[in-house]
């Protein structure tokens, strides 16, 4: 009976030492990866330290591990849970919450970065087996506690439509932390916002950059449709008693021309190997001073003519032009004489 007491605790002592070894190695590692790396193909040594994991962990040790401090480690102690079908990914998606940290992830030869949360979530999406309602659970988890860029919020909100509870918080999202996801959703379900406050934060996305050419494009859609909305310009007049004027005058016309018109044109100089010396716009202003419409009369390439008419767009309110002693929407044609640029 002695022997086979102490045979039971010296193998008990092995299996927890090899545990133990195992979850040094991952941790050391510190990098979640595929179950090939590099060009070659090489069979990673993580992933198949992350199937011993799954192997020789009970669930009790499983369990026990959700709280080590190594961000990898969590994140397969979560992710062998729930194959184990002992939580539900909404439930550890919401556990990994309190502490998501980021960390390294390679997949094939690229490197990644990633968290705990970002693996559940697409290991639930990706699953052949996946629930729509797991899904939706977290979704919700995103919208109420993740903010920035993050990557989930663009998966929680792209193509979708949530519930109604969420849209102040989609609000705040897109208004308070400037975040383009939320924008497009609040345009694309038409949610009543602000759209004053709606133009500033899609003007800090395009002057923070960083989020791609596409989507600027389209935010810069957004921006020119909300300056163009409530303006009736049914009919137009090239002539009247009183032309628009740029707030400012002359002066200040010539400013915004020299800050915004002509770096664009430089910039095109540069690209092409051409020179542009002359240019000639024109401009519907309306009723309220907006510029509803800008075209580019001198031929241009497609793509300095889309940033040219972005720019003239963005002009700040003119004083409208009248006829008959009442404002109504005009057509204005400029010419721009572009310096040389070196």
């Amino acid at each position: 009976m002695k022997k086979i007491t102490f045979f039971f605790l010296l193998v008990f002592s092995i299996s927890c030492t090899d545990l133990d070894t195992l979850v040094a190695e991952i941790a050391k590692e510190n990098i979640m990866e595929s179950e090939y790396v590099g060009l070659s193909g090489v069979k990673s040594s993580q992933y198949q330290n992350f199937q011993k994991l799954k192997l020789i962990a009970t669930d009790e040790e499983l369990v026990n591990l959700k709280t080590h401090k190594n961000s990898v480690v969590r994140t397969y102690v979560y992710l062998s849970l729930i194959d184990r079908a002992r939580i539900k990914p909404s439930a550890a998606f919401a556990e990994a919450l309190a502490y998501n940290e980021h960390f390294s992830k390679t997949s094939a030869c690229q490197i990644l970065s990633s968290d705990v949360c970002t693996e559940i979530y697409f290991k639930e999406l990706n699953s052949s087996q996946g629930s729509t309602k797991e899904m939706v659970k977290m979704d919700s988890l995103i919208l109420s506690n993740m903010e920035g860029d993050h990557l989930l919020l663009y998966m929680a909100l792209n193509g979708k439509k949530q519930e109604e509870k969420h849209d102040e918080r989609i609000k705040s999202l897109a208004l308070d932390h400037h975040n383009a996801s939320a924008i497009f959703y609040l345009v694309e379900n038409k949610v009543a916002v602000d759209s004053s406050k709606l133009k500033e934060s899609i003007q800090a996305i395009i002057t923070k950059g960083g989020i791609g050419t596409e989507p600027a494009e389209e935010l810069q859609q957004i921006f020119d449709s909300l300056n163009n909305k409530h303006t009736d310009c049914d009919t137009v007049f090239e002539f009247g008693e009183e032309l628009p004027v740029f707030k400012g005058g002359d002066m200040a016309l010539l400013k915004y021309n020299m800050a915004k018109i002509i770096p664009i044109i430089g910039e095109a100089n540069k690209r092409t190997g051409n020179l542009i010396a002359r240019l000639y716009y024109s401009l519907i202003i309306s009723k309220e001073g907006k510029v509803v419409e800008a075209d580019i009369l001198s031929n241009v390439d497609t793509q300095l003519e889309k940033k040219l008419i972005s720019a003239l767009k963005n002009m700040p309110d003119w004083i409208p032009g009248k006829v008959d002693g009442q404002y109504e929407c005009m057509k204005i044609t400029y010419p721009i004489s572009c310096i040389k640029w070196e």
